[in-house]
């Protein structure tokens, strides 16, 4: 499967097609696929144990390991790392800033360093943006709702977690983002801020 929308690469730097190409080798994909796994760097006995120590955790915190992993990028796992990375790197942008993501960027929803969720760009229109995200597991789900936000991947795995009553729905998708004033369609379904995004061409540019 490609990308929902018309990608245009031939502009890109290679770093830029390195992250979208490998979001085409993960998404979509649903726990505890191959697919899935390669890029939240675990197995279904990994993530099952993780949820028993961290209830909230989310795989779109691994997911961006695996996108630094692609540019010779560490340390990139974590709601906040590429953010307070790409602030040394003099990389992090805002939305008040007047410039739109590229494709290839690293967005993040939330207020100040408040992160709610990650993921990555793929097309930004003036009142929609798509992105690809891995998690989005943070409110109890059901396979009928998923797909309804979700037709595209039209395929979920509710999980329970062993030793609790909670039910996440993990998967990656392409999302269908409304987009508005520097907010977008978040995870419960309201518009949440844009707390900003990592360039990756400065990112990779600032060396230290």
């Amino acid at each position: 499967m490609g990308f929902p929308v018309t990608v245009d690469m031939s502009g890109l730097s290679d770093a830029r097609k390195k992250i979208l190409n490998g979001v085409l080798d993960v998404v979509p994909s649903k726990w505890p696929e191959n697919r899935f796994n390669k890029a939240t760097g675990g197995t279904k006995i990994d993530l099952e144990k993780m949820w028993l120590t961290r209830p909230t955790y989310s795989t779109c915190e691994s997911f961006l390991g695996y996108i630094g992993q692609l540019i010779g990028q560490g340390g990139w796992a974590g709601m906040s790392n590429v953010m307070n990375k790409s602030i040394t790197k003099k990389a992090w942008v805002t939305p008040d800033s007047g410039s739109t993501p590229k494709p290839g960027d690293v967005y993040h929803l939330g207020a100040g360093k408040l992160i709610l969720h990650v993921g990555i760009v793929i097309d930004v229109g003036d009142t929609t943006w798509w992105t690809a995200d891995f998690g989005q597991g943070m409110v109890k789900a059901t396979a009928e709702k998923f797909n309804q936000d979700h037709p595209i991947h039209n395929a979920a795995i509710n999980v329970t977690i062993p030793g609790t009553s909670a039910v996440w729905s993990q998967y990656s998708s392409f999302v269908k983002r409304p987009y508005s004033n520097g907010r977008l369609k978040g995870e419960g379904g309201g518009m949440v801020q844009i707390a900003g995004w990592a360039d990756i061409d400065a990112y990779l540019a600032n060396r230290d």
